[in-house]
């Protein structure tokens, strides 16, 4: 079971990061820390068993937790001189590739992050 603190956390990292998770993981993530649904309730609104909304919600979790690790957007120093513009071009972008089906390629995917997390960075650098 998940700490009030925990909850909050994924709860904005969603915010965050959930356009890059799958359709299911972000409904099913949406639900859970949102709307405060159970797993049980997730699992019969959607007419499958608890087992893969759980299935689901872990892995989502666990990919919120890599972009958080990689991108620091929740938890790295605020700055009010982020270039806004370029960062919601970046997150766009990545959201496409994200919705990619299968991605046979995952250099687009790792230039994409690259750049968003320099961008971030040195704009941090520079306040």
């Amino acid at each position: 079971m998940d700490s009030v603190d925990e909850h909050v956390r994924f709860a904005e990292l969603l915010d965050i990061y959930g356009n890059l998770l799958s359709d299911r993981q972000r409904e099913y993530m949406y639900l859970h820390y949102a709307e405060d649904l159970s797993y049980g309730e997730i699992a019969e609104q959607s007419s499958i068993s608890r087992q893969a909304v759980h299935d689901a919600i872990v892995h989502a979790r666990e990919a919120l937790r890599r972009f958080e690790r990689e991108l620091s957007l929740l938890s790295g120093p605020k700055s009010d001189g982020l270039d806004m513009e370029r960062i919601i071009e970046v997150i766009r972008r990545l959201e496409r590739i994200a919705s990619e089906d299968i991605l046979y390629d995952t250099r687009r995917l790792k230039e994409s992050v690259r750049d968003l997390k320099q961008l971030i960075l040195r704009e941090q650098t520079d306040v």
